[in-house]
This record gives structure tokens, sequence and C-alpha cells, in this order.
């Protein structure tokens, strides 16, 4: 057999992957990190896929994406700032067949531009709008923006912003810097938005799922199913948000995405309908259901189910009863994922876990000694309730306290959060294995 070379293995069948030719050849002026380029990408590549290159008109923002028309091998205007809605309504009515988008940033879109964003929204011009939201003013210096979270440290606000101004001097109760907007919920309860959406680039499974958000986006347009479709990212600045690029991602995951949660808001002019659990027994319900699903083997169905938790809108933390059942479901959506060799998924919820176990929120990550001695409360003993199920007589009240113990040795096992857990692993899987085992008995 001959050697392969270089040449043999350089050809067009070969080709992974290439960049769209409706990306220009000029170098991106982002900063390293910054999720611009990555959005481009995906527009280009849309844009692309589905052969409308030569209908296609961008509008350009004031801010970060000023410059977009150089970067895209498509039409484009520039637009005044904020103004962006307004020009491609104008455009889109001259030229209705044309695709049109406007692609701006939160200080674009939901500062100076928000009367036309709302007025754009609620008429339901049939254009496609991209929003990316970093939480920061990013090409004048790191300013508070709409969008920028409570306590966050800005230019301008150098103690972390603050929706009220402090206690005394007579300003109790009065505004400071105001709260953060979610102006992508906002412009979902209007009637002329169509598809509205919050996506992150800060994976690759999220860049897959962007853009996917970004083609139906472009498509709704392209058939004609009137109203505005809204996509927003949610992403970094590592350079104002002062942090690396791996730090601003993680940073991104644990304080922007619980803020903004990820996923579809509106489709097809319909809100998505949520769950809503106020009460720790409806919670304990589910919780129970999808494990009794898990033991006797429907994976697919106890995942599906613990997927339902992600779209519902809980409580405040402080409610542990309702938190405790819902991060026992993730911790089996992670031994479900691990289970089918689906780490970068089970990494992911671990990352949500791991920040939402704090308690109270402030606190810093989970080296700190209060948190560490916390977790580090949850031993085997502790968790899989051995004592309480050797005192029963009854084989049910057994089986009961069995559930109780595979949720736990389960729900936050799998997670690696906890270290007495970790260490006695081969324990664990043990309990888990004969728990489950008995379990399986019960008809």
């Amino acid at each position: 057999m001959s050697e392969i070379t270089v040449k043999d293995i350089i050809k067009p069948e070969n080709l992974v992957y290439q960049k769209s030719k409706l990306l220009t050849e000029k170098p991106f002026h982002y900063c390293p990190g910054c999720g611009h380029g990555t959005i481009h990408r995906l527009i280009a590549e849309v844009i692309e896929e589905l052969g409308i290159d030569e209908d296609t008109i961008g509008v350009a923002p004031v801010g970060c994406a000023v410059m977009a028309y150089d970067y895209f091998d498509v039409d484009f205007q520039e637009a005044a700032h904020g103004r962006a809605p307004a020009l491609a309504t104008g455009i889109k009515r001259v030229w209705p067949n044309k695709v049109v988008f406007t692609y701006q940033g939160d200080g674009d879109l939901a500062a100076i531009g928000t009367c036309e964003t709302i007025h754009t929204c609620n008429r339901g011009e049939n254009i496609t709008m991209i929003f990316v939201n970093n939480g920061i003013y990013g090409m004048t210096g790191g300013q508070m923006a709409p969008t920028t979270l409570e306590g966050m440290k800005t230019a301008t606000t150098p103690y972390g912003r603050k929706a009220t101004l402090p206690q005394g001097a007579g300003f109790d109760g009065l505004p400071n810097n105001g709260y953060p907007l979610r102006i992508t919920e906002l412009v979902a309860q209007l009637p002329g938005t169509k598809y509205v959406t919050r996506q992150a680039v800060y994976s690759p499974a999220m860049v897959r799922k962007a853009k996917q958000a970004i083609k139906k986006a472009f498509e709704n347009q392209i058939h004609g199913k009137s109203g505005v479709n809204f996509v927003e990212i949610v992403s970094n600045c590592n350079s104002n948000w002062k942090m690396s690029p791996v730090e601003a991602n993680k940073w991104l995951v644990e304080n922007m995405l619980p803020f903004y949660p990820l996923g579809d808001i509106k489709v097809d002019g319909e809100l998505v309908k949520k769950c809503s659990f106020n009460r720790g027994s409806d919670v304990e319900n589910l919780c129970h259901l999808a494990y009794w699903l898990y033991v006797y083997g429907c994976e697919d169905e106890a995942l599906k189910l613990c997927e339902i938790t992600h779209e519902v809108e809980f409580p405040g933390k402080g409610v542990w009863n309702v938190w405790d059942r819902i991060l026992l479901m993730w911790g089996l959506e992670v031994q479900i994922y691990k289970n089918r060799n689906m780490t970068e998924k089970a990494d992911e919820l671990i990352r949500q876990m791991d920040n939402l176990w704090r308690f109270p929120p402030t606190l810093p990550p989970a080296d700190s000694e209060l948190e560490a001695e916390r977790r580090n409360r949850f031993t085997v003993e502790f968790c899989s309730y051995k004592e309480n199920i050797e005192g029963e007589d009854s084989v049910t009240s057994a089986n009961e306290w069995r559930l109780i113990g595979l949720m736990n040795l389960v729900g936050y096992g799998a997670t690696g959060l906890f270290p007495n857990l970790v260490k006695e692993k081969e324990t664990v899987d043990c309990l888990i294995e004969e728990y489950m085992l008995n379990l399986k008995k019960v008809k």
C-alpha cells in the first residue's frame, strides 16, 4: 500500500469546513473572543445555504458592528444610530420581494433605538432582526447599557448597577440606574412579532442552535409569514468585562443566562406556553415520575420530562422545596447524558447547577469555605437513607425510602459537585444498582 501524501488528503471530497463565500476577505476588526465574528459567520452561512444572496439586503447599526457592511458580500445599508428598523422598513416596503435584516447591538436596538424597535415590531414588518446582547456599550468604552445586569460594573457604574438609590438622605426608594431591560420578552408580547427567540454562541452546541434560529427567522420572511422575526444572541464582551475570552464565556453562563434564559419565546405568532411551579408538591410529583421512568428503562421519556423544566418559570431560589427537586431532575438528566456519552451537554448542565447550588447566590465559586463545608455534608450515609430502609418492616415503606435515596445518589452524585460522593463513587454506583433492582420489582 502506497504512502498517503498531503496531496492525497487535500481534495474537495475531503473538505470538512470552509468559510462562506459570502464573507469577504477583509479581516474582522472585533476583539479576539468576541461573539460578533461567529454570528456574522452564521448569518453568511444561512444566506448562502438558502440561496438568497442576490435578494438579501442587510442594515448595519452604529456600535461595534458599524462596519458589518465590509464583511458580507451582500447589499448593505448603514443606518443612523438606533434607526436600523426604520430603514429596514423602508427598504422592505419599496422592495417587498427582498429579504431584509437588521444587525444591532443592545445600545443601538434597546437604548437609542427603542422607539424604532417597538413600533417596527408592533406594525409587524416582514423583516428579520438580529439583536446581539452583551450587556454593555462595547464600542464607546464599556458604559452601562439598558441590558446591563444589576450589580454589574461598567465605566459608568464602577460600583455596580443599582436599581434603587441607597437608603437615607431622603432618596429612599427612588430609582437610580434602573432595572435591566428584557426587550426580547417585551417585543414578544406585541401582535406584530412572528418568531421571537433568544440564543447564544459560547459553545459549539449553542452555535448550532443559534444557526437553526437564524435560519428559521430568514425562512419565515422568505415564505411570506408576515411579522417581525426577532433573534436575540446573548454574547460576551471580554474587553469591556475585563476578562479573558474563556472567563467571559464562563461569566456569561453563570450570570447572563439566569437573567436572559435561552430558548424560543414566540413561534408562528403564538407565545410558547410554559409551565409554572410554585408548590413543592407539584414538582415532587414530577421528579418522582421522572425517576420511576428511569427505573423502568424509559430513558427517552425521563429525559423529555427533565428537559421540560428548563422552560419553566420558577419562583425565587429561596423556595427551596421547589428548586431542590428541579436540581435532582437536572442531575438525572446529567446521568442520562453521561450514559449516552453526551459529555458536552452534561458538562454544560453541571455548570448551570454549580452556579445554582451556591446559597446564597452571591457566594463566590465553590472553593469558598462556607460552600465547601455545605457540600461536604452530602455523604453516602446522608444521601442513601440506608438506615431508614433497613428500619422499615413494610416493603412498600422501604421502597419509598429507596426512591428518595436513588434520587439523591443520582441527582447529586452524577454532577461531581459533592466531594464525598465523588470519593465513594464505587459505593454510590453499587447502591444505585441495588435500589433500582428492588424498585423494578414494584408493579
